[in-house]
């Protein structure tokens, strides 16, 4: 029995590094096996799926996000562009379901994608928003947007 659990354990490690491989943009999401026939995983499904609905709705202070963020900008700085860096003056959630911030800044042009990424991930991590998808929008001054 030992070795046909050992052996679950592993199919299921290989199923999920196939479904994250095909399915790069749901990293974020939490992966739940269940059984039809047996009902397995059934309870986990269910707690897994209230955690991610109370994520979802989850609101954030403006303080507690500025705090965060600036933390996040301060351990890694963002690449400069020339002589310009991004400057990000204050950032605040602005909706719900999906859980949206944006973050006021000096140019919306300056933030590489993968350092859009890494704060996305970071609020991710400091907020404990693992099942849900983060919008994250940029403005600069004169409202432009990315």
């Amino acid at each position: 029995e030992a070795e046909q659990r050992r052996a679950e354990k592993t199919q299921r490690g290989d199923y999920e590094r196939i479904l994250r491989y095909h399915m790069p943009y749901l990293e974020y999401a939490p992966l739940v096996f269940t059984s039809a026939v047996t009902g397995e995983g059934l309870e986990a499904l269910l707690k897994t799926a209230i955690d991610v609905a109370a994520q979802f709705s989850r609101r954030i202070s403006t303080g507690e996000l500025n705090r965060v963020v600036q933390r996040a900008m301060q351990q890694h700085q963002p690449p400069a562009r020339g002589l310009r860096a991004l400057k990000v003056y204050y950032a605040t959630q602005v909706d719900t379901r999906p859980p949206t911030f944006v973050l006021k800044c000096n140019d919306p042009e300056l933030c590489h994608f993968s350092y859009e990424r890494y704060l996305r991930n970071k609020l991710r991590e400091e907020f404990g928003l693992t099942g849900v998808p983060i919008r994250l929008r940029l403005e600069g001054r004169g409202g432009r947007e990315r």
